[in-house]
């Protein structure tokens, strides 16, 4: 098979990889629902420091910690989610198939980005729903994640195209399932 690069049997750089564009979208769209939340992290970093806010007496102070406590754990949260779309994109990169989309020029979608959003943009609404911080990272989030990790290299032709492809496949987009219900 001769592709782009002009070489036989190897993908031309990038072929596999979600566009940068894509990625930021994701983050994006992770981003303000991470802000939609910011009243459940308020109540979470309250219910945290509510002894040592009565300690500290002043109340102005107390509810400063509490704004810069809820701030600092969004903003972790969107690192951690950095970290993530990094090694999801990694992922897909060594061992996806050819990204949907894949022309020049054109926003491309890997199996790790497919992943990647369809979990953590799952979860994020999820958590948006039941008014929660975060989801429980529970069985039934392990087994959506499994799900989507098993269906997700079905949409990629070359994920379909045989036995091995369809595994490499899965093991990007299991890989990606993974780290994003440990985190």
């Amino acid at each position: 098979m001769i592709h782009a690069s002009g070489m036989t049997g190897v993908r031309a750089r990038g072929e596999a990889s979600t566009s940068p564009g894509v990625w930021a979208v994701v983050i994006a769209a992770a981003t303000a629902l991470l802000c939609l939340r910011m009243p459940a992290f308020l109540a979470v970093a309250e219910a945290a420091v509510a002894e040592q806010a009565e300690a500290l007496g002043d109340p102005q102070l107390a509810g400063t910690a509490t704004a810069v406590g809820a701030g600092a754990a969004v903003v972790i949260h969107l690192l951690l989610l950095g970290l993530g779309a990094l090694l999801a994109a990694l992922l897909e990169r060594a061992l996806g198939p050819r990204a949907l989309c894949a022309r020049r020029g054109r926003p491309r979608l890997g199996v790790g980005g497919a992943a990647f959003a369809a979990i953590v943009l799952g979860l994020q609404v999820a958590a948006l729903v039941e008014g929660v911080a975060a989801v429980e990272r529970s069985w039934p989030v392990w087994l959506g994640a499994a799900a989507v990790a098993a269906i997700v290299p079905a949409a990629f032709p070359e994920g379909r195209s045989s036995l091995g492809s369809y595994a490499r496949s899965l093991a990007a987009s299991g890989a990606t399932a993974v780290l994003l219900c440990l985190g």
